[in-house]
């Protein structure tokens, strides 16, 4: 059709848009193409500037004459539309592809005409074919490794079998099973009943499973089977179990069929008149022994379960020695081979060769010995063989004496009368008396006094066929004092009987010596610690309570009227003092790290607030010194965390803070990443970046050092102490996270560190945020303008401005200036908030705050303090404190602190809130329905102040609305409202810009 031609179809074209995302074609009866959208075009290469006309012929291949066209007609006639896939092509390229036609029929000006709407397939079928293949994929492996799995839904009760499960039970593959007719398959009642159990256990509890069973398949086969389910959850309520179905016939009877070998050939073994046995190692415990024991000496394996050394009784006292030439072979050789006498359970005595192989692990460590043991009592009955035997056990004997000869121990033997009947060189030569002078002669002539007292005790241990250990101070002949180790066991006589005992003596007097060194260099450094730590917590009061001064003083001479040579001389001193501030606590952070004190301690908070409230810190000192701040935050961090975000919040301002520091021009960023994400945690990937000075290679190495600072033009350029960068790394790897940084010299720097925190669900929702119609209905409940606080501080000046800092809450404020008075006057009046100070004289905070909660009083009391140390702060909870502020403290942290619990929640008296102070975002509500019936109220008045030119309302109205815009983060409002209190030559302009800020800020937070 030509551009000239007039078209019925061009009314049509008012009800479908030739932007239409869907290729749509309109087609006379005849089967000419009268219209195409651009998509329809550019699927089948039609172009305008042409005078050709195409039929639907040139680009579909489903019809191939014009009668297969006709009967599509009509039957369209008769019926609403009809889809089928199909494939065209683009007639420019001759490329075809795969498509899905809906088409449909309507009559326009007594003409017919087919309207179809095409999607291209390609990427479908593609998907399709991907998806296909994946399926195949993990039907391979299941195939290999003959494991299925399975489904049930409870919601819709449907059980589903994967293939591979079908294959196992050997059921068709169009087979649908139901979960009463599952359990039938396994082949006992008691697995049924076990299966049944465990199903029951995971659907109703949770409770995951992994047992074996054997099945009977639908043909009638016996197979073991491994079954495993675990529930799925929806909405944290169990509404199915899933899990796998694995076939184990071959490995189970593999399994089986090597219980039954391993059966057969302890019956074997139980035949032997030989003994077999293995004893684990390092405990010398007896693992297996062959029942043919039983019948040489009479004893079984359960005779030796009670004690690990019991079977050594069986030795006769004479050929004890041999235990220790066995040890001693063991250690040389790993293996050895002895003949000695035992007695038998009946009393008589048996000879026994005896010989053991220690086996080795694939770590070559000692696990085992295993051996044998041939009764040799019948070959010894003869007298020659009896000379041989006595003979032998000289020559062992002998060994054996040889052997505690020389043994670095001490040794002695002691009969059941207390008399020395045997002592080696070792002992002579720990104690300095000859072996004369003790053999055969009573204890109690070499052991005296308190060592007496060992030897007794263990000697009651010795009747009673127990083992002792003692340590015990030993003076020698020489008069020398050493410290020896003693270990003391019975000996027995060949019917069981103890005969005496033998002791081990080891000298430890050096261990002894080390550890009362260890002990008193530890309580020297405990003292030196302690010492420390009162030190410090002194300096910080003495320090903190000046400056506590110094800041509340810059921060009222900010509200008088001032010029602006002045007011520059006051900005000069605040940012000295919060310079100064900032120094002290590294120096006390440090000092707690030092000592182990600093810790971190979790709690809910909300990650957007967190790096929203660092944003506002340094958005204006970035501004300051014409700096870009980039901040990059992932969509896909939780709103709520667990963690301690007040340590958080002071690494990032401790980078922050340094990249600005050292950034003259250009740019800082603050980047926020989810490196890895579960339901129950994130890993927090933080990176603080600049285009500053950067650092050598040299000083990279040493950056986490305390005091490090790269050279001396730096400090003197760039101030600081060099602590910012050891505390962070400090406060990083206490959260289990790691901090690097890389930088070069001249280009920048960037550190960054993770974190992985707990991810925190609400259960309950989230409170709303009150319009301004319900702000008002609710002024009395969240109004501080009738609200008593008792304010406790020996420092006039520290009250003085404390009570200057609370003027915008328009609360009653009353004065103490130590505890005694405060006493008094709670007893005389009831107070909403009491605000204390720990050190004061006559009676300082603690006695007082124990004396009100004896009294009955409930009262949120917050203490002030300029003490900032872990235990400091538990002091003062346990005291019943409700909350602290450290000195010097800010005025927006002040007035925002004080507000959670000067506000009461909607629904409950005074009484039941105070012990449960809001959530942060219950206070921060209250705080804007405050702060919106101020803008209401000021709003207005600041108006006609324009209107009027009255300058010195305005810096009024502007001095009081500060501080809530300063507390609710409202930057830009905060500045324009200190530029109006300031009174520049320019106020008008900046009272305007508030009015349109104070729109601004009721409009976002009625939304």
């Amino acid at each position: 059709m030509t551009a000239s031609e007039k078209s019925p179809f061009d009314d049509i074209t008012k009800i479908i848009t030739d932007e239409s995302l869907s290729a749509i074609q309109v087609v006379d009866e005849d089967g000419l193409v009268v219209y195409c959208n651009k998509k329809s075009k550019q699927l089948h290469g039609i172009i305008d500037d042409t005078d050709q006309q195409h039929s639907i012929f040139d680009f579909t291949t489903y019809f191939r004459n014009s009668t297969e066209w006709n009967n599509h007609v009509e039957t369209l006639k008769n019926i609403p539309s009809f889809t089928f896939t199909t494939n065209h092509k683009n007639v420019q390229t001759e490329q075809e592809f795969p498509v899905e036609v809906q088409s449909f029929y309507r009559k326009l000006e007594g003409k017919g005409y087919v309207i179809a709407t095409t999607k291209n397939i390609s990427e479908d079928l593609q998907t399709q074919r991907q998806i296909q293949h994946a399926q195949r994929l993990l039907e391979i492996a299941g195939e290999m490794a003959d494991l299925g799995g399975w489904a049930y839904d409870k919601e819709v009760d449907e059980l589903t079998w994967t293939a591979q499960t079908k294959r196992i039970h050997e059921v068709p593959l169009n087979y649908v099973p139901k979960l009463p007719d599952a359990f039938d398959f396994y082949a006992t009642k008691d697995d049924r009943n076990r299966m049944e159990n465990a199903f029951a256990s995971a659907l109703a509890e949770g409770i995951e499973y992994d047992q074996e069973f054997q099945i009977t398949t639908a043909a009638g086969k016996k197979r073991w089977v491994r079954a495993k389910g675990k529930p799925f959850y929806k909405n944290n309520e169990i509404v199915g179990v899933e899990g796998t179905f694995q076939n184990i016939d071959k490995e189970k009877r593999q399994e089986l069929e090597l219980s039954n070998v391993k059966s057969r050939m302890e019956k074997v073994l139980n035949t032997m008149n030989d003994v077999i046995w293995s004893i684990s190692l390092p405990d010398f415990k007896l693992d297996y022994v062959t029942k043919s024991i039983e019948n040489i000496i009479g004893y079984t394996k359960d005779d030796f379960v009670n004690d690990n050394w019991e079977w050594k009784k069986l030795f006769l006292p004479e050929d004890q020695h041999y235990l220790g030439q066995i040890i001693s072979d063991i250690i040389s050789n790993h293996s050895y081979e002895i003949t000695h006498r035992m007695n038998a359970k009946d009393g008589s005595t048996k000879f026994i060769k005896h010989k053991g192989k220690v086996v080795f692990n694939e770590n070559k460590q000692p696990i085992r010995i295993d051996g044998m043991a041939f009764d040799l009592t019948n070959e010894f009955a003869s007298n020659q063989k009896e000379s041989n035997w006595q003979e032998q056990l000289k020559r062992q004997e002998e060994q054996y004496r040889n052997i505690l000869t020389n043994m670095r121990v001490g040794l002695l033997e002691i009969d059941r009368e207390d008399i020395i009947t045997f002592v080696n060189k070792s002992f002579c030569d720990m104690s300095g008396y000859e072996i004369d002078e003790i053999v055969n002669r009573p204890v109690t002539e070499v052991f005296k006094d308190n060592q007496l007292q060992v030897i007794n005790k263990a000697n009651y241990f010795r009747t009673n066929g127990e083992n002792s250990y003692n340590e015990v101070a030993f003076t020698t002949k020489k008069g020398q004092q050493r410290w020896w180790s003693i270990s003391g066991s019975p000996q027995y006589n060949d019917k069981g009987d103890v005969i005496g005992s033998i002791g081990a003596f080891l000298d430890i007097t050096k261990q002894k010596n080390l550890i009362e060194e260890l002990e008193h260099s530890k309580k020297s450094a405990e003292s030196e610690v302690s010492i420390k730590e009162q030190f410090l917590a002194n300096i910080s009061h003495e320090i903190r309570t000046p400056l506590n001064i110094i800041i509340g003083a810059i921060r009222l001479l900010k509200s008088l009227g001032v010029n602006n040579k002045q007011l520059e001389y006051i900005h000069q001193a605040d940012a000295s003092s919060k310079h100064l501030l900032a120094i002290i606590n590294n120096v006390l952070d440090m000092a707690k790290i030092s000592s182990g004190k600093l810790s971190i301690q979790p709690r809910p908070f909300f990650s957007r607030s967190l790096v929203d409230n660092v944003k506002s810190i340094f958005m204006l000192k970035a501004k300051e010194k014409e700096l870009t701040f980039n901040i990059d935050v992932d969509p896909n961090m939780a709103d709520k965390l667990h963690g301690d975000d007040v340590r958080l919040r002071q690494i990032l301002i401790n980078l922050l803070g340094n990249a600005i520091k050292f950034t003259e021009n250009g740019e800082i960023s603050l980047s926020v990443k989810v490196e890895q994400i579960d339901p129950k945690s994130q890993k927090l990937y933080f990176e603080v970046s600049d285009t500053g000075i950067g650092m050598s290679p040299e000083f990279i190495d040493k950056v986490f050092d305390q005091f490090a600072q790269e050279e001396s033009s730096s400090t003197r350029s760039y101030g600081g102490t060099g602590l910012g960068m050891a505390i962070s790394k400090d406060l990083v790897e206490k959260m289990g996270g790691e901090i690097n940084v890389k930088s070069e010299k001249g280009k920048g720097t960037s550190v960054f560190f993770n974190v992985t925190l707990p991810v925190v669900v609400e259960e309950e929702e989230k409170p709303r945020r009150v319009t301004p119609a319900a702000a008002a209905a609710q002024k009395s409940e969240s109004s501080t303008s009738n609200k008593k606080i008792l304010l406790v501080d020996d420092n006039q000046m520290n009250r003085f401005i404390a009570r200057e800092t609370l003027k915008p809450l328009q609360a009653d404020i009353d004065e103490a200036d130590n505890g005694k008075k405060a006493c008094e006057m709670v007893g005389n009046t009831a107070y909403d908030l009491i605000l204390m100070d720990i050190q004061m004289p006559e009676m300082d905070g603690i006695e007082a705050i124990q004396i009100m909660r004896d009294m009955g009083v409930s009262t949120p009391i917050i203490a002030l303090t300029a003490n900032s140390f872990k235990e400091d702060i538990e002091k003062y909870a346990a005291a019943g404190f409700t909350d602290y502020i450290t000195k010097p403290y800010d005025e927006v942290e002040l007035i925002k602190t004080i507000s959670v619990y000067l506000f009461v929640r909607q629904g409950k008296s005074k009484s039941e809130d105070i012990s449960e102070p809001m959530d942060n975002a219950e206070t921060e509500n209250a705080i804007i329905e405050m702060f919106q019936q101020q803008i209401r109220e000021d709003g207005k008045l600041l108006e006609d102040c324009i209107r009027t030119k009255d300058k010195e309302t305005a810096t009024k109205i502007a001095h009081k609305l500060k501080s809530g815009a300063k507390t609710l983060g409202l930057g830009a409002l905060a500045q324009s409202l200190e530029k109006v209190e300031f009174g520049n030559a320019a106020w008008i302009e900046d009272a305007e810009k508030c009015i349109e800020l104070f729109n601004t800020f009721m409009e976002s937070s009625e939304a």
